[in-house]
């Protein structure tokens, strides 16, 4: 009789395998809980199981499991960049190969994106011996730190803050209110706060830590709850004002038909839909296009520049038009466009360019990486402008800027009273990357105080208030227009006044929490 051949794991390897499932399955539930995916419940205990994970490893383990995490959580959030990368890019573009977009996509997370959380597992590593002992220490730790980390993630030529873990909270506007005191941060700080008290609840298998658990989650539903329905107003003061109306034209154009079609067919497609919009009778003040509805400079080229300055004198209302400048500076910008006047000196350039695909950084090492360039390299914007018409101060924001919230900030502090954001998002087929790059107007607006119009070519073209509610939106892929109705607001937030001032609250967190108990015990 045969005998069973029994595969024996020793203690060690079994613990290694539990983590590695451990930290997967947080990366994947904190990836779901993203805009776009299934729900932000998920947010409030996910990353638990990656404490548990990092608590049952050496040092080395706690960076390579983070590192991990970093890898898998970025990969699924962003998903939506690999078919832009190995499809659509090279067959518009022609300039490389669906393998070479694949590998573009696996270095740009895990050389880019992820090394940041691998550092998250080095200092947790290091400083967790400092406040271990105490559930409040330790869940003040694990959030100050995480938070530091977020804010590193935005920083510098690579910087990006998508994927912050705020941004599953996009919906909750009771909670979102927080971010015009603390940015996003504060959410951050309050949702990993949340997770390392209830990983210490289990950890030390408290009795009924799952009912705890329930309640722990619950009472920021409720709290969320209690927020939006006495602190939020129904309805804003700047009411009492006369609104300045936007007639937006989401122009539903492909990429294709942008790169390879006649530019005076495209031209008279544009003018069609504007001229459509026109024949709502409806009284508007400002006609805008998104990003990019032209990719040649029009300005270089005679006769389209007459036909849209003659299609604006008919209109006899201004209109931002987005068109790259290719001058001795070149700008990812758009200009104003007024009756009488034509293609003004006015215009916002582009500050914050997106790596590799406008601008490449660190020509030395990452030069090898020019194929992923667009229309070409452009240079940052000289200034953050305020445009004024009517007597009505606003500012507006091009594409992935909106994720940046330094950018609105400056805009706002300049004097802009309400903000648009123009973008191109035909890159993108998944519906999960438009709603990814709408809610960042939400967090915007909140942030500001400020009504935020996203104006986009394939959508989501939508009006956010103040508060962060979404008053309208347009159906997304498909050509249409609307008119938004936008109102000055003047209010100066916490957070407009003072930036990230939250990520040196958590700095003095990690400093002293550790001094003070040291000081008790002696």
């Amino acid at each position: 009789m045969r005998g069973k051949m029994e595969v024996t794991l020793s203690p060690k390897v079994r613990n290694l395998f539990t983590s590695i499932l451990l930290t997967l399955l947080s990366a994947f539930l904190t990836s779901m809980a993203m805009p776009g995916f299934l729900t932000d419940i998920f947010i409030w205990f996910s990353l638990a199981f990656l404490f548990k994970a990092l608590d049952d490893q050496r040092i080395l383990g706690k960076v390579l499991l983070s590192y991990l995490f970093g890898n898998i959580f970025l990969a699924i959030t962003f998903f939506w960049q690999l078919p832009t990368l190995v499809e659509e890019l090279p067959s518009v573009t022609n300039n490389f190969s669906s393998w070479v977009g694949l590998i573009a996509f696996i270095l740009e997370v895990t050389i880019i994106g992820a090394p940041l959380y691998a550092l998250f597992g080095l200092l947790y590593a290091v400083l967790k011996k400092f406040f271990e002992g105490n559930k409040l220490h330790y869940a003040l730790f694990t959030a100050s730190l995480y938070t530091i980390i977020e804010y590193l993630r935005g920083l510098g030529p690579l910087g990006f803050t998508g994927g912050r873990l705020s941004d599953a909270l996009y919906k909750e506007t009771g909670l979102l209110q927080i971010t015009s005191f603390t940015g996003t941060l504060g959410l951050v700080f309050l949702i990993v706060f949340v997770n390392a008290l209830i990983y210490k609840l289990h950890s030390e298998k408290q009795q009924n830590s799952f009912l705890k658990t329930i309640a722990i989650i619950g009472v920021f539903y409720i709290l969320n709850s209690l927020i939006f329905t006495f602190l939020v107003p129904i309805e804003g003061n700047e009411k009492s004002q006369k609104p300045f109306k936007i007639m937006a034209l989401q122009t539903n154009v492909s990429q294709e038909e942008k790169y390879f079609n006649d530019f005076n067919k495209l031209a008279d497609r544009l003018l069609a839909l504007a001229d459509s919009a026109k024949e709502s009778n409806e009284k508007v003040d400002l006609y805008v296009f998104p990003e990019a509805a032209f990719i040649i400079d029009v300005e270089d080229v005679p006769t389209l520049k007459k036909k849209i300055e003659d299609f604006v004198d008919n209109l006899k209302i201004p209109m931002l038009v987005g068109y790259p400048v290719i001058g001795e500076k070149k700008y990812n910008q758009v200009r104003l466009v007024k009756p009488g006047e034509g293609f003004t000196g006015e215009f916002y350039a582009k500050i914050k360019l997106t790596p590799f695909a406008e601008i490449l950084p660190f020509p030395k090492i990452f030069g090898h990486f020019s194929f992923l360039k667009l229309i070409d390299y452009y240079n940052p914007g000289p200034e953050f402008h305020v445009f004024e018409l009517k007597k009505r101060k606003f500012s507006v924001e091009i594409c992935f800027e909106s994720f940046f919230p330094h950018i609105s900030r400056k805009l706002v502090k300049n004097g802009a009273k309400f903000l648009i954001v123009v973008t191109n998002d035909g890159w993108f087929k998944q519906k999960t990357a438009l709603i990814q790059h709408f809610s960042e107007s939400i967090f915007r607006a909140v942030e500001n105080r400020r009504y935020v119009l996203q104006i986009s070519n394939t959508g989501i073209t939508g009006l956010i208030d103040p508060y962060g509610r979404i008053i309208k939106s347009l159906p997304i892929k498909k050509e249409c227009f609307s008119v938004f109705e936008v109102y000055e607001n003047r209010e100066v937030t916490f957070y407009n006044k003072y930036g990230d001032w939250f990520v040196i609250l958590t700095l003095m967190i990690l400093i002293f929490i550790p001094c003070i108990r040291r000081w008790i015990s002696r």
